[in-house]
C-alpha cells in the first residue's frame, strides 16, 4: 500500500504538472486570442494615423507642423519634368488635372530664376560697358523680391479673391501654378544677355505671352462657374500683375542696351 502510495505521488505529481500543463495550455490560449487580438489592433493603428496627421493638419495649428507640408513635396523628378514640359505648351489645360499640386518644383523654378537674374543680368551690364563694369549685388535682393513675392505672395492674395467670390482654388493650388509658370522666363533670363535691345523685348513678351495663357488656361476651370463680371475681374487682375512683371522683368534686369 505504501509503495502504491509511493507510486501514485509520482502520478499524482505527473498529474499536477499535468495540469499545469494543461493550466499553460490554456495559458497559450489567451496569449494566442491575444496574439490575434494584437495584429487587428496593429492594424487599426496604421487607420488611425493618417485620420490623426489629417487631423494634425487640419487643426488651427496644423500650418506651423512639418506634417501639414509633406504632402506637397511627396512629388517624383518626372512628375516634376511632365508639369516643366507642360508650360511650354501653355494651351494644355491637363497641368494640375485637378488636383495635384506641390511646392518642391515651384521653389526650384523661382529659385533658378532669382539665380540667372542675378547673373544673367550682372553679364548683360559687363557686355554693354566693359571698361566701366562692376558687380551690381542689389540685382539679388531685388531679383528675390520680384520673383518671390510674384510667385507666392500674389498667388495667395489671388487664391484669396477667388474664393470671396465663390470660386474653388486654394493657395498652394495657385502659387504652383505661378510657380511653374515662370519656367519659361528661365529661358527669356538666358536669351537676354544677347546684346540685342529689340531680340530681349521679342524674348520677354514672349515669356510673358506663355505665362500669361498658361495661367489662363489652367486657372478658368475654377472661375467658369463665377458671374461673368467676377470673372473678368480675376482675369484683369491676373493681366495686370503679368504686364507689370514683364516690365519690372526687362527695365530692372535687362535695360542697359536700351
Amino acid at each position: 500500500m505504501d509503495f502504491q502510495q509511493d507510486n501514485h505521488q509520482p502520478q499524482g505529481l505527473y498529474g499536477s504538472d499535468d495540469n499545469y500543463q494543461n493550466s499553460f495550455g490554456s495559458a497559450n490560449v489567451k496569449p494566442s486570442a491575444d496574439v490575434e487580438s494584437q495584429p487587428g489592433s496593429a492594424q487599426k493603428e496604421p487607420q488611425q494615423q493618417p485620420q490623426e496627421n489629417q487631423q494634425k493638419a487640419t487643426g488651427c495649428c496644423g500650418i506651423f507642423s512639418i506634417e501639414y507640408y509633406q504632402p506637397f513635396f511627396n512629388v517624383t523628378s518626372a512628375e516634376v519634368k511632365k508639369k516643366l514640359i507642360n508650360v511650354l505648351i501653355p494651351n494644355k489645360p491637363e497641368f494640375q488635372s485637378k488636383k495635384t499640386p506641390d511646392l518642391w518644383g515651384p521653389f526650384w523654378v523661382l529659385t533658378t530664376v532669382i539665380f540667372l537674374l542675378c547673373v544673367c543680368g550682372n553679364l548683360s551690364s559687363y557686355i554693354s560697358n566693359q571698361e566701366k563694369y562692376e558687380v551690381d549685388f542689389k540685382y539679388a535682393p531685388l531679383a528675390a523680391a520680384l520673383i518671390y513675392g510674384i510667385g507666392i505672395c500674389f498667388p495667395v492674395l489671388l487664391s484669396i479673391l477667388i474664393k470671396c467670390f465663390g470660386g474653388e482654388t486654394t493657395p498652394f493650388e495657385a502659387i504652383c501654378l505661378y510657380g511653374y509658370s515662370m519656367a519659361c522666363f528661365a529661358i527669356v533670363a538666358a536669351l537676354n544677355t544677347i546684346p540685342f535691345s529689340w531680340l530681349q523685348w521679342i524674348l520677354t513678351v514672349y515669356g510673358f505671352i506663355n505665362s500669361t495663357i498658361f495661367i489662363f488656361v489652367n486657372i478658368y476651370g475654377d472661375i467658369r462657374n463665377l458671374p461673368s463680371q467676377k470673372k473678368y475681374i480675376i482675369l484683369g487682375v491676373i493681366g495686370c500683375f503679368q504686364i507689370a512683371f514683364m516690365l519690372s522683368f526687362k527695365l530692372f534686369f535687362f535695360d542697359v542696351f536700351s
